[in-house]
């Protein structure tokens, strides 16, 4: 079983937002993200892909078997990291692009990064900047995920439920047996509904079908848009996206470490 974190945004929101931050807590927080691509930003003591590590680790996915796709900017970042942890080198992707205003789409660099991995077998696939947790507040087991794939060879995706705002999202629909009946990527005039966290199982057949249709692929947002059929739906509590210097802030829970 193979995982890839796609790493290849360029943080822009998150460094505005902290070159607007007059806070008390701005030594802190500059120390947290200045210079950082957002999946190195620590989270409880641990950059963001440290935790999806833990998880992906706790999967049975082993470290040669996990991916990043980054860019120019903060490739040597991720291969330092990569080193640290016991990734090989050679699986940390460079897509060559230096600034933000040419940063590729989220599916060019997906198709991307898969052509280099071994397509037959199942692959993980996380946003660098996104964490998953269950009712407990803990980290979200994905082993229901991979029982998934093992038992009837599913392909899945990682969803909660917003009460609000969820037309920002890809929003979905389950059957019965929890599997994806329809995906919609940010609907207009949607309140509240099941949308999607950036966690993903894709089996070998999903990505060869997504290789195979890379042409209209590369058209949409998330390849959820093109290839939903057959998914099974694992449900989270909640999700911690960051985004803005507020979302660190409130993951990190300064007031009460700070006090």
């Amino acid at each position: 079983m193979n995982a890839l974190i796609l790493a290849a945004g360029f943080g822009t929101r998150l460094e505005q937002s902290l070159n607007g931050y007059q806070g008390p807590h701005q030594e802190q927080l500059t120390k947290l993200v200045k210079d950082k691509p957002k999946g190195l930003v620590q989270i409880a003591e641990k950059p963001i892909v440290t935790h999806q590590l833990e998880q992906l680790r706790k999967a049975g996915v082993q470290l040669n078997n996990i991916y990043v796709q980054t860019n120019q900017k903060y490739y040597h970042q991720y291969l330092e990291w990569a080193m640290e942890v016991g990734i090989p080198g050679n699986n940390v992707f460079n897509n060559g692009v230096t600034r933000n205003e040419d940063r590729k789409e989220q599916t060019q660099d997906l198709l991307s990064a898969i052509a280099k991995i071994n397509r037959n077998q199942p692959l993980f696939l996380f946003a660098s900047d996104t964490l998953v947790y269950n009712t407990r507040n803990q980290l979200l087991d994905l082993s229901p995920m991979v029982e998934a794939y093992e038992r009837e060879g599913f392909s899945s995706v990682v969803a909660y439920y917003k009460e609000r705002d969820a037309s920002k999202h890809g929003v979905m629909t389950v059957d019965e047996h929890n599997q994806l009946t329809s995906f919609i990527e940010k609907p207009q005039n949607v309140i509240s509904g099941l949308v999607n966290a950036s966690v993903y199982l894709f089996s070998p057949y999903k990505l060869r079908e997504m290789q195979n249709l890379s042409v209209e692929l590369l058209k949409c947002k998330n390849p959820l848009e093109l290839v939903s059929n057959g998914f099974k739906v694992v449900q989270a509590s909640h999700r911690m996206d960051i985004g803005t210097i507020d979302d660190v802030f409130n993951a990190n829970s300064f007031k009460q470490k700070l006090k």
